[in-house]
């Protein structure tokens, strides 16, 4: 089930804010890439992504390559340990 549909089942206009804000958060990335730091997780350090917080709940993994932002994952801090 994608993000969205979970969100709309109880609202669905948070759920299209929501998502609007997440793709507008993931978009400025590449205008200050360098703002957040390379990742503490093992697994994403090692490969030198970066971690930058959405809204407490939400970590956005990017690569910066030829001063391109590549957003490689979207994961919810719960599910990080």
């Amino acid at each position: 089930m994608s993000l969205h549909k979970f969100i709309a089942e109880n609202n669905p206009e948070n759920a299209t804010r929501f998502i609007l804000r997440m793709k507008d958060f993931g978009n400025n990335l590449g205008n200050l890439p360098d703002k957040f730091p390379v990742s503490r997780f093992e697994k994403f350090k090692k490969h030198n992504y970066h971690s930058a917080v959405f809204e407490k709940n939400f970590i956005f993994f990017y690569k910066i390559k030829e001063n391109k932002v590549s957003i490689i994952n979207i994961i919810r801090t719960s599910r990080l340990k």
